[in-house]
């Protein structure tokens, strides 16, 4: 939203929304792209959520099936949230497996349209939606087609990759593949699994889990 909306929204005065929004800007809860001078909330924001909890219980649903897909596959399991322009780590298992070279923590932020995570959570949205969401983002002629590519292809496919990725503690030593988590007929969140770029490619990780992972996706996890 722009100040302005908000304003609106609010009933606020202009002045007082403006500082409220640098406030929230200088500490990290908010981001805005210069052009379209739009408000999203930032990664940080999440954390406002007392314990990550949300009305899904997301975490409670598939905690145990990612437990157990990791201890046999020995590659880390991410439950991964959108807010805002990221993607946000809500649960992982990185902190049980050496299979990876650093724990993520939830919390953890990656962009909603440069991962594998963000990726496949677009495709689950509905067009309109997913519209509103990139439109802020301002992607260039270049960048704009190549992402509703990705998009379409993750939506074909049920399956989003990305090769080699830079938005990690070691930029481009990691793979990602990733599937929607659909809860209650919407697109919630995502799954997904990370592993060393040496050790496979993206269409042999494909091959090898992606069944394990949409079954837990697809099954809403351990919830009855």
């Amino acid at each position: 939203m722009t100040q302005a909306e908000i304003a609106v929204a609010t009933g606020l005065p202009y002045p007082t929304v403006w500082r409220i929004l640098m406030t929230l800007l200088e500490l990290g809860y908010l981001e805005t792209t210069p052009v379209s001078e739009r408000y999203v909330l930032s990664a940080r924001a999440l954390v406002l959520s007392a314990g990550f909890q949300d009305r899904d219980n997301l975490v409670g649903r598939y905690r145990s099936a990612m437990d157990i897909l990791c201890q046999e596959v020995m590659w880390p399991i991410s439950l991964v949230v959108p807010v805002g322009s990221s993607m946000v780590v809500r649960y992982s298992t990185h902190n049980a497996t050496t299979m990876t070279y650093s724990v993520y923590k939830p919390g953890f932020a990656t962009p909603l349209c440069q991962s594998a995570s963000g990726i496949a959570y677009l495709s689950a949205l509905p067009t309109t939606l997913r519209d509103r969401l990139i439109a802020p983002l301002e992607f260039d002629d270049v960048e704009g087609p190549l992402l509703l590519e990705q998009i379409e292809r993750a939506r074909r496919d049920g399956v989003a990759a990305y090769e080699r990725s830079p938005y990690n503690p070691t930029p481009g030593k990691l793979s990602t593949i990733a599937v929607p988590v659909i809860v209650g007929g919407k697109a919630s969140a995502a799954l997904a699994l990370s592993f060393f770029a040496s050790a496979m490619s993206v269409q042999k990780a494909i091959e090898m889990y992606l069944p394990r992972l949409k079954a837990i996706a697809d099954s809403e996890g351990m919830a009855g």
